[in-house]
């Protein structure tokens, strides 16, 4: 192992610019992995931003789709009553001739 630890400083002794730039582009090379993580993790972090706001948005929707689903409910109950009425009314005229027209679809005569 002495033998090999020799045999570089030998060759960097021959090759100054290789001893020299050689830790310094691993060097750089190190920096450039380090950044690109750190970009990534940055990248990341604005994902989850993005994620959050849509998660924000999506309960908002389905909060104003609630309301509006309580209102269509309170709609029909007011048409269902209406339509009860209605029956009512039609039974206690004893089906007359304005009542079978009004059936039919047709708007009868005063």
């Amino acid at each position: 192992m002495g033998g090999a630890v020799l045999a570089l400083k030998a060759a960097a002794a021959d090759n100054l610019m290789v001893a020299i730039f050689g830790p310094m582009i691993v060097l750089l090379l190190a920096y450039a992995l380090y950044t690109t993580n750190d970009r990534f993790g940055e990248v990341n972090d604005r994902f989850g931003e993005v994620n959050d706001r849509f998660i924000a948005l999506e309960a908002s929707i389905d909060r104003r789709f609630a309301a509006q689903d309580a209102k269509i409910d309170a709609l029909d109950a007011k048409f269902d009553e209406m339509n009860l009425k209605l029956t009512a009314l039609i039974a206690a005229l004893g089906k007359t001739d304005e009542v079978d027209a009004a059936l039919a679809g047709e708007i009868a005569p005063p």
